[in-house]
């Protein structure tokens, strides 16, 4: 079994334990990469499940929705920010990261919405703070933004003054055509509840290893960062579903569909309606 993870600060909680446990179990492996890459991985079969884009699902990446468990932010999120050097309204081009894709598109519906622009996004691989002095605009994600100074607006933040709901970054999917999937959810469940029990542990571990102020990163685990999918985050994922839809950042609607195991407590397989 292969588990596509994402290489930031705010996924350790729930992959903590999955770190520890494959040091002894040899049958499952973890792999590393950014979220659209991850996405790409899942849809060719090459990962399990990962942990992808909300955006992504509606675009057909995957086939069930690990319930209960998500990466979201109720207003302010701290690493998902538009850097910028003059005015919001008159950015003309913004250069973000090719493996961003669901940042790219709350950005875009952002802009839309709130303040009535559409500038031209240009990839940049690696997207990194300095670039901010050859663009006008850069949106960066990831743990680059907790520690970059400057002009900024933080997209959780504006997500909320448009909808006023939470924002869901992304979600575990396990992948279409897999169907012994039992072991390797009950490993992801048990991972994030052990690691939203030693959250303490996991903030002085990571700001000793990322060299980060210790209130920073506990501020931002423990205070910022959500990982339960509710119905209120699912209302969230159906509101930018929709938007997205009339953006034509996603091609048609699609349902959600959760998957469950013979000892998964969480809840029944279900659809929910189309958003």
């Amino acid at each position: 079994m292969k588990i596509g993870a994402i290489p930031f600060l705010n996924v350790k909680p729930l992959i903590y334990k999955l770190e520890a446990c494959l040091a002894i179990d040899k049958s499952v492996e973890l792999v590393y990469e950014y979220p659209s890459t991850l996405s790409g991985l899942l849809k060719s079969g090459q990962i399990d499940v990962g942990i992808i884009p909300t955006i992504d699902y509606f675009r057909g990446i995957g086939k069930f929705v690990i319930p209960k468990i998500c990466i979201s932010s109720y207003g302010k999120v701290a690493s998902v920010k538009l850097f910028y050097k003059d005015t919001i309204s008159s950015i003309k081009e913004v250069a973000v990261d090719k493996g961003s894709s669901t940042s790219v598109a709350l950005l875009r519906i952002i802009l839309s919405e709130l303040y009535s622009i559409s500038p031209l996004f240009k990839e940049i691989t690696p997207v990194l703070p300095q670039v901010l002095e050859e663009n006008e605009a850069v949106l960066l994600i990831g743990d680059q933004p907790l520690t970059t100074s400057g002009k900024s607006m933080d997209l959780g933040e504006e997500w909320y003054k448009l909808t006023q709901l939470p924002f869901v970054y992304a979600f575990w999917v396990i992948r279409d055509g897999l169907e012994d999937y039992e072991k390797i959810v009950n490993l992801i469940v048990e991972s994030k509840e052990f690691g939203i029990r030693n959250l303490d542990e996991i903030v002085r571990n990571e700001s000793e290893r990322m060299s980060l102020n210790k209130e920073l990163v506990s501020n931002y685990l423990k205070q910022i960062i959500g990982y339960d999918l509710r119905r209120l985050e699912l209302k969230g994922i159906l509101k930018f579903a929709n938007l997205a839809l009339k953006h034509k950042l996603i091609e048609k609607e699609r349902e959600i569909e959760f998957c469950t195991t013979s000892n998964f407590r969480y809840g029944i397989k279900r659809r929910e309606d189309r958003f």
